[in-house]
């Protein structure tokens, strides 16, 4: 399985750096934020100059683009920031095929005012995400959605329906187990249930507070689930062993279609670029040598 990084914490610091660091420390990809003037790959750019920048950066330095991330909300209640935000999405698949970037990330929007998630699943999702997905297949690109609990993609009869009633090949998911863990959903079952799905993966390991959890229960995740290398004192936490409870099914996907996986946190948790450099390095390599081990049982 190749490991590789979001860029995103590096929001501070020149794409020729974030290349520098990947290729200095052995990640094999990236997940890459994209926009239209913003972003670490500009997709504006890559088409006015048919890739060439970007693809002169990673020459010869064995670092692939996984993805192209942009996340935002493509089912905007507001007609006007919806379309401008659908625009955005397509220039950055344009810029995927120049780039020989298989996969764009984003997200499966939120419920619409006074729907439920499903209600926006079964009456507005097909109407954005059915001509997204043709535009991307026209151009041998794939869609995944991180399933991020907050948006539509909250529990697996939300991953079925929305797959039901937008049914395209190309679309499918940036999987990633630990929003399921504080759900208590079965992620196992996840990966068996949608391995066709799966472009693309996130790796974060999660610790739940189950005396905070028996307070407030599942619905609430404030204080209830935390990603355990987010925020904090980051030489502590460089001296932690990682218990990855998300591990088996990174292994799953591995052995089903061998997706990408991508160490991801958030822009927030490290304002530090040394530190989450420092951090990327030791996660690296717990999640390698347990990869390697899983693979030497089986």
């Amino acid at each position: 399985m190749l490991i590789g990084f979001l860029t995103a914490p590096f929001r501070d610091v020149s794409f020729k750096d974030v290349v520098k660091f990947a290729a200095d420390n052995g990640f094999g990809g990236m997940e890459v934020v994209a926009g239209v003037g913003h972003g670490h790959i500009d997709a504006a750019q890559v088409l006015k100059d048919k890739g060439r920048s970007v693809k002169r950066l990673l020459k010869g330095t064995g670092v692939r683009i996984t993805s192209l991330a942009r996340y935002g909300n493509p089912l905007e209640p507001d007609s006007q920031k919806r379309e401008a935000f659908l625009n955005e999405l397509r220039t950055i698949i344009d810029a995927a095929e120049v780039l020989e970037v298989p996969v764009v990330c984003t997200l499966a929007g939120f419920p619409l005012p006074g729907k439920t998630k499903m209600q926006t699943i079964e009456e507005e999702a097909p109407r954005v995400f059915a001509p997204l997905c043709e535009y991307a297949a026209q151009r041998g690109i794939n869609i995944a959605l991180e399933n991020w609990f907050a948006t539509n993609l909250q529990g697996l009869h939300h991953f079925e329906r929305l797959f039901e009633v937008v049914p395209c090949e190309n679309f499918g998911l940036n999987f990633d187990p630990s929003h399921l863990v504080h759900q208590d959903i079965d992620y196992i079952a996840a990966v068996e249930r949608f391995a066709h799905r799966i472009f693309h993966t996130h790796a974060k390991d999660t610790q739940i507070y189950e005396h905070k959890r028996r307070w407030v229960g599942n619905y609430e995740s404030a204080g209830v689930r935390i990603v355990v290398y987010d925020g904090g004192d980051a030489e502590a936490l460089l001296q932690r062993r990682f218990e990855w409870e998300v591990l088996p099914a990174l292994h799953m996907v591995r052995q089903v279609n061998d997706a990408p996986c991508k160490i991801h946190r958030t822009a927030k948790t490290y304002p530090n670029a040394g530190n989450y450099q420092a951090l990327l390095r030791s996660v690296y390599q717990q999640l390698s040598n347990h990869l390697a081990n899983g693979s030497e049982a089986a």
